[in-house]
């Protein structure tokens, strides 16, 4: 009876009644309804796409202010992330503040160098001011759509999410288990339920709830809310999962070295067979995640479950401590030779640099001063329609223009690299390649890399069809680094 008066099953299970279905039911339509919000989504998509189209429509016949007006986008979308992840503590924002957080001093240098090499940009181009111009346009801009858009619609769906927590709180006050609560908001809130779970009860909590929907709907695919942000969610707490991994790995290397000192064991042996127990619990700790993952999705007593977690503990302790410490092969040891030779951040580096050069010779032949650049644009326009301009009309014409005649990079030895803008091109490349961590993705950015500045001058062919042979090295420099994107399964 007590049961029943609770809308408590033996099973633990919750049986709303027709009255919280109806309740849920309006609060969620009321929710999804709400003019505000319509307009914000509205605002929110229509504005990026505006200053895309803008930007590329007025590009060729004004630079800077198509330039501008792609920066203005960019710019403002991800201001707009720092403000509203700052003042709503969005889920999100939190994790990938903690990733930077989180991070090694040579990751912070790497954005910093990255930042450094956007800003040389502007200097090169003579667009510093401008540049400031339009992060302070954008911030201004972000700041008013959350004060204004944000602000409204948080207000007209006020009343809809504060009924459902009212009523929530009723349930829970009753004895209902926050688990059952979490599925009937779930459950009963339609098609469109993402939204109004999320503002609810959280972003990884929805997460959560629609991987177990998935689940158990086979064949049936509910609506998802801006899924654009899962992969990078994703992205980010994998990599917060690895420095969890790496602070108890830590941890556990302490514990074991104190013991073995205390044991009587030299310090220098003690340091050596504590990482290797270490590393060798943390190997079968991902192993018992598994199984726990595999047995969470199955039906399993409880109590049997539990005692076999405290068995495979048991044994993977002893294993890690009898276990005999395994030289690192042959393959081992090249493959992190050729991570310090060829990893990630030496192709970083190595296009920061090669991007540097060819920022330097743009200022020195000043090729970006507005009477330059408009001249050569006005003069590659003349051979033709506007889509047919390549990179060839762009630079013979600033090669010949008189406000800019083109000399290469007064630096010993390596100055004759940088007398064209593919140096640069090929620093972009090698810079980009770098968010595929590992040495696998240089068999593809190096020759990419090499093909863009030398393709020229060794005689390679231009294609009619996209231009001469500038355009052709780099848009085969490009397709190397797409495919190496596409190829390469980036290190862990």
């Amino acid at each position: 009876e007590l049961e029943k008066f609770l809308g408590v099953s033996e099973l633990g299970g919750f049986s709303p009644s027709e009255e919280h279905a109806e309740t849920m039911l309006n609060s969620v339509n009321s929710f999804n309804n709400s003019p505000a919000a319509k307009l914000r989504a509205a605002v929110a998509y229509g504005f990026p796409v505006g200053c895309a189209a803008v930007g590329f429509a007025t590009l060729f016949f004004n630079p800077f202010l198509g330039a501008s007006q792609l920066g203005i986008g960019i710019v403002t979308v991800l201001a707009y992330f720092i403000i509203s992840g700052l003042r709503d503590r969005t889920d999100l924002f939190s994790a990938v503040r903690e990733l930077v957080s989180r991070s090694s001093w040579t990751d912070r240098l790497t954005w910093f160098g990255g930042l450094l090499v956007v800003l040389a940009i502007a200097w090169a181009t003579n667009i510093l001011l401008g540049f400031i111009v339009v992060v302070a346009i954008s911030v201004g801009i972000a700041f008013a759509f959350h004060a204004f858009f944000d602000a409204k619609a948080k207000a007209e769906r006020a009343e809809s999410l504060q009924i459902v927590e009212d009523m929530l709180r009723s349930m829970r006050l009753r004895g209902v288990q926050e688990e059952n609560l979490r599925n009937f908001v779930a459950k009963y809130s339609g098609d469109k339920w993402e939204e109004f779970y999320e503002a609810l009860f959280g972003y990884r909590a929805k997460l959560n709830m629609r991987r177990d929907i998935e689940r158990g709907e086979v064949g049936r695919r509910r609506k998802r809310f801006r899924s654009w942000r899962d992969p990078l969610f994703n992205m980010v707490d994998s990599r917060l999962q690895e420095f969890q991994d790496r602070d108890e790995e830590e941890h556990l290397q302490r514990v074991e070295r104190n013991q073995l000192e205390a044991e009587g064991v030299a310090a220098a042996d003690a340091t050596e067979q504590a990482k290797k127990i270490a590393a060798e619990m943390v190997r079968q700790a991902l192993e018992t995640r598994t199984i726990e993952m595999e047995q969470k999705l199955a039906i399993i007593d409880p109590d049997i479950a539990a005692e076999q977690k405290r068995r495979r503990i048991k044994q993977m302790l002893a294993d890690a401590k009898n276990s005999k410490p395994k030289p690192e092969s042959v393959q081992q040891q090249m493959s992190s030779l050729a991570n310090r030779v060829a990893g990630s951040r030496v192709r970083f580096v190595v296009g920061c640099l090669l991007m540097t050069g060819c920022l330097l010779w743009i200022r020195q032949n000043n090729l970006f001063s507005p009477e330059a650049l408009q001249a050569a644009t006005e003069e590659a326009m003349q051979s033709g329609d506007v889509t047919k301009i390549d990179l060839d009309e762009v630079t013979d014409a600033l090669n010949t223009s008189e406000e800019a005649p083109r000399t290469a990079l007064k630096l010993p030895v390596i100055g004759g690299l940088f007398d064209n803008f593919q140096a640069g091109i090929a620093g972009l490349i090698l810079a980009v390649s770098a968010f595929v961590s590992g040495f696998r993705m240089s068999f593809f950015a190096v020759p990419a890399a090499i093909v863009t500045v030398f393709g020229p001058a060794l005689g390679l062919p231009g294609i009619a069809a996209i231009g001469g042979p500038t355009t052709t090295a780099t848009v085969i420099g490009l397709g190397l680094l797409i495919a190496g994107f596409v190829l390469v399964q980036p290190e862990r």
